[in-house]
């Protein structure tokens, strides 16, 4: 999973939406890739909409709900590691990040 979210985080080989379809699907590989992934993103000193516009400009976030939910739970995960859990709970981060992506979906 390593060489290939290398190239996912590149673009090399896929669109932002084949990284996204990658991300969402279900099951342990995509868990490992997701990690892997997100791995290559720090967002220590960001705020939560700055770490989100980062993660776009990787990945187009479309689809069905629970494909939007995975590829958000990967980001609340990461975003918590790297601001650190006293500061953001990963379940805060997802509910904050999932209501403003609703939001601009209704937009």
């Amino acid at each position: 999973p390593e060489e290939v979210a290398e190239k996912m985080i590149r673009l090399d080989g896929f669109s932002r939406s084949q990284v996204a379809t990658l991300l969402a699907a279900q099951g342990e590989d995509s868990q490992r890739l997701g990690r892997a992934f997100m791995s290559h993103f720090s967002f220590g000193g960001m705020s939560l909409v700055d770490g989100l516009r980062l993660l776009l400009s990787h990945v187009t976030i479309g689809g069905e709900t629970q494909e939007q939910d995975r590829i958000l739970h990967h980001f609340a995960k990461r975003f918590s590691e790297t601001m650190g859990k006293q500061l953001c709970s990963e379940e805060a981060v997802h509910t904050l990040v999932a209501s403003v992506m609703l939001l601009n979906q209704d937009l």
